[in-house]
């Protein structure tokens, strides 16, 4: 869990989807979280640690909308992020905020603080 607690004082990990048609996909759709998950398997990919991955389950829980901007179509959002040890039954829940926003060719983008 030493490890975990390392990675959530990570500053930012971005991420992209490819094909975002349409609006932006809101802090809680589906793709979105599933983004902030794949961005943290890629930051313990990042820090060798893609072993811990077969001993942890996370969800991403207690969504809010921070703000939507109509403009850049851009949610702020704000998060549990809930982390279980397999093993032992330990859950450790840290608060993370993400930016889901498209860039200029539709894709989703994802920005995750808090890793």
């Amino acid at each position: 869990m030493k490890y975990i607690k390392l990675l959530m004082v990570l500053a930012v990990a971005v991420y992209t989807l490819n094909g975002c048609a349409g609006k932006v996909p809101d802090c809680s759709s589906s793709d979105t979280t599933k983004l902030v998950g794949q961005i943290f398997k890629s930051q313990l990919a990042k820090a060798g640690k893609t072993s811990m991955l077969q001993k942890i389950d996370f969800e991403v829980t207690n969504i809010k909308t921070l703000s939507y901007d109509k403009d850049a179509d851009k949610y702020q959002c704000s998060a549990d992020f809930k982390l279980t040890n397999t093993d032992n039954g330990q859950t450790r829940i840290s608060p993370i905020t993400y930016v889901s926003e498209k860039t200029k060719d539709n894709r989703q983008y994802v920005t995750v603080h808090g890793f």
